[in-house]
């Protein structure tokens, strides 16, 4: 996946990134889709969309993004990703995460189990020689970024605010993020997406500490990801739990993306 989908999900990952572990609130639960454009540069560069299923004993989570426009001309990506866990108290304990598409100039595909809180590598093709090795231990605890998604939803639904830290590990890269509270915003009106009003804003950042490629500058790789995300209930729809509604973030593809929720919906 795109860095910023792996280092942080950020609200692309829906420029979303983990905040407090939170119990599942029965107001939490229900099944929705959420799609979102993102542009850079003033241009519309990539749709992502997301489909949660949410109950008070665990959740699934899927994440579909592509490209669009000269972002596709530059660099093609078109990749779908799912996770899936359950609740166990005040924590969010992922069972499995798979992610496969094209992306980086080729057709990828990863998937990790998870053995007591502990990722497992079961799938990765092609297989990655050419980064940093990760070592076992330093992954332990550790959780994939869809599973972020609902651990940041959950938080801001539980009234904790945004602040934690977290270690992201996505099967090739692992990553540090630090999740702060910004306090309530006012996200304005815009011809780019219908919803706005009150918000819980949290910002982020992201350091990539685990899986450098061998041909990567180590010292840009290791650069601080920075990103902000929106969260309320999407005013006028049937979704009614908060969600992010704004957003941006850091890519090294497209210099900084400007996240829009365009369309929340139910999910059959």
């Amino acid at each position: 996946m795109l860095r910023p989908l792996s280092a942080a999900t950020l609200a692309a990952g829906l420029a979303l990134l983990p905040i407090r572990p939170a119990v599942a609130a029965p107001g939490a639960t229900g099944n929705f889709k959420l799609t979102y454009n993102v542009y850079a540069h003033g241009l519309r560069a990539m749709q992502m969309v997301a489909q949660l299923r949410l109950t008070p004993s665990g959740y699934s989570i899927v994440l579909s993004y592509h490209t669009t426009g000269i972002a596709n001309m530059i660099n093609r990506s078109e990749v779908v990703s799912q996770a899936t866990g359950r609740f166990d108290g005040a924590r969010v304990v992922p069972d499995r995460f798979d992610s496969q598409g094209y992306t980086r100039g080729a057709q990828r595909h990863s998937e990790l189990v998870y053995h007591d809180g502990d990722p497992q590598v079961v799938l990765q093709t092609p297989a990655e020689l050419d980064r940093d090795p990760i070592a076992a231990e330093a992954t332990r605890g550790s959780i994939d970024t869809l599973s972020a998604v609902v651990l940041m939803l959950h938080g801001v639904l539980d009234g904790h605010g945004c602040a934690e830290q977290a270690t992201v590990f996505d099967g090739l890269r692992l990553s540090k993020v630090v999740a702060t509270d910004a306090g309530q915003v006012q996200v304005e009106s815009t011809d780019r997406s219908p919803y706005a009003g009150p918000a819980q804003r949290c910002d982020f950042v992201a350091n990539q500490v685990g899986g450098i490629l061998h041909d990567d500058d180590e010292a840009k790789s290791r650069r601080p990801m920075h990103g902000t995300a929106s969260i309320a209930v999407p005013q006028g729809s049937a979704v009614n739990v908060p969600v992010p509604i704004r957003g941006g973030f850091e890519n090294p593809m497209l210099g900084y993306g400007n996240l829009f929720l365009v369309k929340a919906e139910p999910l059959d």
